[in-house]
Parts: C-alpha cells; structure tokens; sequence
C-alpha cells in the first residue's frame, strides 16, 4: 500500500495560499503619478466643456485631488501647475496660488514651463491681492475659505479676491486660530500681511480676549486720592491769595487797608499760611 499524498499537498496549497496573500495585505498603497496626472487631464477637461457651474467646479475639484497625488508621488511641475489651473477653474484663488508656488519648487525652467508660469501669474495673481499669514509659531494647517492650502505652501502668499476670507490654522503645538482676513477692492496687486496669532485650548479666541476682564490700571492711571483733591483746592486757593496778597503789593501804601491795616497784615499771614500749606501737601501727595 503507497503512502497516500493528501496532506503534504494540502499543508502545500495552503502554503502557498499564504505565500501569494500575504504580500497583498502587508504591501502598501502606491500612487502613479502618471496615472493620477492622466485622471486630472480627464476631469479638466470634463470642467472646461461643462455647462452647469455645479459640474464644472465638481469636476475642476476631482481633477485638482488627482493632480496634487501625482505631484506629491513624484510627478513633474505639470502636475502641480495643474492643480494650479484646475483650483483657480474650481473657484479657488488662495489653492491655485499654492500649487503656483508648488509648481515653481519643481520646475525645470524649460520654455514649456516659462510659458507656463507668465500665462498663470497674470491669471492668478494680477487682477487680486495677495495675503502672507505671519504665524506666532511654527503652523501645521491652514484653510483659507474652507480649502485646506498644501503643507509646503503654508509659509508663501496666496491670492485673494476682494472681501471677507475665513481663515482656519492650526499649530505644531496644537494652537488653533479662527478669522477673517477682508481684502478692499481696491488691494488687487498689493501685498498685505496678516497675523495668525495661535491659541491653547481652553483660551479665548483673540476677539475674545479681555472682554468681561477688568485689568488693574497702570501707574499713573489711578484715581484721585484725597490727598490729591486737596492739593488741587489748596493750589486754587493759594493762587487766589497770591492774587489778593498782589493786589496790596501794588497798592502799596495808597491801599486805605494796606500794610499798615489789621486786614492787610491778615491777607499776608494767611498768604504765607496758604504757601507753607499748599507746599506740605503737595510734597506728601508725592
């Protein structure tokens, strides 16, 4: 009788099984930049010939998300430089200016690029205003008008139309910051920096700060004492008596009620009072 072969072919198959599954499950996920850089072609050019504005920004966003994986993975400026176009089509200056910059970082400065790079500053660029967020601490994200800008660009103008942006950060250290950055319609062209100042959880937002606080004032900024009232009525008088007292200096002896009068010899000693007085109190009121 043959040994028979059932369970060493058995324990083999499911061997083999493992051996042919196992890489499938523990191999990571790749990305062809070619291939992702061919899908956005497509959804470009579904978005250029799209009627409905709802289809064309749908569109110009798919092809937005499958250039910016192919320049990510290692693709050419043009992958960026189509993210660029496809944002700004989608309605996104503040994107498109991102991958613009993108785009630069990769770029080979062949003519086709050149081209490239006069044709998207005018389109991106000239007719709006650029804004470049200066962070109180090294920024991990940031959105502008709810699109989150690309980690490499987080630190590089983008281009805004005119009127109020929502701005949406987040730090390193995990700050948060929320906003509003207003562009005039006047401002296309020009630079303006706008401070993104980040927060601890559990703090008040920056608008918020202070409000129902009262604060202890500063030197110099406290109410009047006392003895501060009465240094202001003992000046006022003083000045007074100084004025009457004058007034029996220039008269002199011509005054019925001058030197030589019991009222005359009463107003210089309470002058001289009111000096001696004022002159006490202002040194302690000090």
């Amino acid at each position: 009788m043959r040994p028979t072969l059932r369970a060493p072919v058995f324990f083999a198959v499911a061997f083999a099984a493992l051996a042919h599954t196992a890489p499938l499950r523990a191999a990571p996920t790749t990305v062809d930049p070619n291939a992702e850089a061919a899908l956005g072609d497509r959804e470009l050019a579904s978005a250029k010939v799209s009627a409905l504005p709802e289809d064309r920004v749908a569109h110009a966003r798919a092809a937005a998300e499958h250039y910016a994986a192919s320049a990510l993975s290692g693709g050419s400026w043009k992958s960026a430089a189509g993210a660029a176009e496809a944002n700004l089509l989608a309605g996104s200056p503040p994107l498109a200016s991102a991958w613009y910059w993108l785009a630069s970082d990769t770029s080979d400065y062949s003519d086709a690029y050149l081209v490239w790079q006069q044709r998207a500053l005018d389109d991106i660029f000239t007719s709006r205003a650029t804004v470049t967020f200066q962070y109180s601490e090294p920024p991990k994200t940031l959105e502008v008008d709810g699109r989150q800008i690309p980690e490499l660009a987080l630190q590089r103008p983008v281009a805004v139309d005119p009127g109020d942006h929502a701005v949406v950060a987040s730090s390193e250290s995990g700050g948060t910051f929320r906003g509003k950055v207003r562009v005039g319609s006047n401002e296309a062209g020009r630079t303006k920096f706008f401070s993104v100042a980040f927060v601890r959880a559990g703090t008040a937002p920056e608008d918020e700060v202070g409000k129902n606080v009262q604060y202890p004032r500063r030197p110099g900024e406290e109410g009047m004492s006392v003895l501060q009232i009465i240094n202001v009525v003992a000046t006022v008088t003083l000045a007074t008596g100084i004025a009457v007292g004058g007034s029996y200096l220039l008269y002199g002896t011509e005054n019925p009620r001058g030197f030589g009068s019991p009222e005359g010899v009463a107003v210089i000693v309470t002058e001289l009072s009111l000096i001696a007085a004022g002159t006490v109190i202002a040194i302690v009121g000090d």
